[in-house]
């Protein structure tokens, strides 16, 4: 096949009207060249170190837009601390008057005022807190987020898992079918079995082909939906063979298990910072009782006129405080009344979040063990007493004690079991990703 390739190309790339004779001399010579290899076209693309589970965790964390966008937002609110933390500006006030006003010691012209608020104290620093923890909360919801993502991206992967696995299953159990088909054909000429063996072979043949364009094409829905975690443009399909170890049940008890999950969750962090904020909004609520303050101070500008020695005025300054005072009681009472409520609703959260929790982690544990068992049954009864039968079937049918149609059931029950025993070890893979998102670890290990 290399031979009749590269002398093709050799005849197109020198001139297509040369004789075939001297381009085929010319193509055996290329081909004897130590020089020139021709195998790495047909070689296996070299395994991206991108795609192991671990690399595309970080790949998450550094590339995916929606997180970046998160992270971004943060930042924005860190941003606001010193924004709300500092005084306001100073207010800077020129009055002029077209129609001047004399005084005694002359024309009063302008007037200029500056004027700086001045909050009661304790307040700036409790807007800056609340801010703080505005950008805490954020960041938390971010981390949520991020450990969504790595969830999605772990389940993704363990699909490519389980439809590799399923792919080189099928392939398999097509290549026996073809020996079975022949098998059957060798019998049926030779007066054993009829053509209806051939048929059905042939048949479920063409049903795993069908199957194997179905794989392929779920295949490449979820190797998409892996790039578009990661940020990375369309791949098509996946560049490597995967391969996972199942990791161990959890050991630790349920209420460690919770205790590290109250712990470690980002959203339990996120219900922390805004019970705190909570508490800040109400003591900024109680500080509006209290009156706000403001110095000021303004210059009149006299011009010269003739006036009695003893006539003061001239360029006045003049000192000056306000004070604004809180008398709306009633709007501020239903405001210091409306924190309290927000407070008491970030209790009734948290108390939600808990016991949603308990009860996820309970599940999980509980699909986990039932996983686990299933894993189990397949790989140390159902497997080995369907190989065995298969077997059986396989030498009673070579002495012809057995018909086709027996071995055909068996091998597709062997086939069948196969396909069960990937698609448990999927969905205990599934539940573990699930586990490791409801407690806020990396991995089942840290749980041991």
């Amino acid at each position: 096949t290399q031979c009749l390739w590269l002398f093709h190309q050799f005849r197109k790339a020198m001139n297509p009207t040369l004789p075939a004779g001297l381009c085929r001399v010319a193509t055996v010579i290329l081909l004897l060249n130590p020089g020139i290899s021709f195998g790495q076209q047909y070689q296996p693309a070299p395994v991206d170190s991108l795609w192991t589970l671990s690399a595309l965790m970080d790949a998450v964390r550094s590339s995916n837009a929606s997180l970046r966008a998160a992270r971004l937002d943060v930042a924005a609110l860190e941003a606001r601390i010193d924004q709300v933390s500092s005084w306001a500006d100073p207010t800077v006030m020129v009055g002029y008057q077209p129609y001047p006003l004399l005084t005694a010691r002359g024309v009063q012209r302008t007037q200029w005022r500056i004027e700086q608020p001045i909050p009661y104290p304790g307040t700036l620093g409790l807007h800056g807190h609340v801010a703080s923890l505005n950008a805490q909360a954020a960041g938390h919801d971010a981390d949520a987020l991020e450990a969504d993502l790595q969830m999605q991206v772990k389940q993704a992967y363990y699909e490519i898992h389980r439809l590799q696995k399923h792919e080189s299953r099928v392939s398999a159990f097509q290549l026996q079918l073809k020996q079975l088909a022949e098998d059957a054909a060798t019998h049926y000429a030779v007066g054993h079995g009829s053509q209806e063996d051939i048929l059905n072979a042939q048949l479920q043949s063409n049903v795993l082909a069908q199957s194997l364009l179905a794989l392929k094409a779920r295949l490449r829905t979820a190797t998409e939906t892996l790039a578009r975690l990661i940020n990375r443009p369309p791949i098509g399909s996946f560049p490597v063979r995967i391969h996972i170890e199942v990791p161990p049940l959890p050991s630790a008890d349920e209420s460690v298990i919770l205790d590290v999950a109250l712990k470690r969750r980002p959203e339990s962090g996120a219900l922390t910072a805004a019970a705190t904020r909570a508490d800040a909004n109400i003591a900024l609520a109680r500080r509006a009782f209290r009156p706000e303050f403001g110095l000021n101070l303004t210059f009149y500008d006299i011009g010269r006129h003739d006036a009695l020695s003893m006539a003061t005025g001239r360029d006045a300054v003049a000192i000056g405080i306000s004070v604004k005072v809180p008398l709306q009681r009633g709007r501020l009472n239903a405001q210091l009344e409306e924190s309290r409520l927000r407070r008491d609703r970030i209790r009734a959260l948290h108390d939600d979040f808990e016991t949603t929790l308990r009860t996820r982690i309970a599940d999980l544990l509980g699909r986990l063990r039932d996983e686990a068992r299933q894993m189990e049954l397949y790989e140390e009864v159902l497997l080995p007493q369907a190989n065995t039968a298969r077997q059986a079937v396989l030498s009673a049918f070579a002495t012809g004690n057995a018909e086709f149609p027996e071995l055909l059931d068996a091998e597709e029950r062997l086939y069948t079991l196969g396909l069960g025993f990937e698609d448990a070890v999927a969905r205990y893979l599934n539940a573990s990703a699930a586990l490791e998102r409801a407690v806020g670890v990396t991995s089942l290990a840290e749980l041991q």
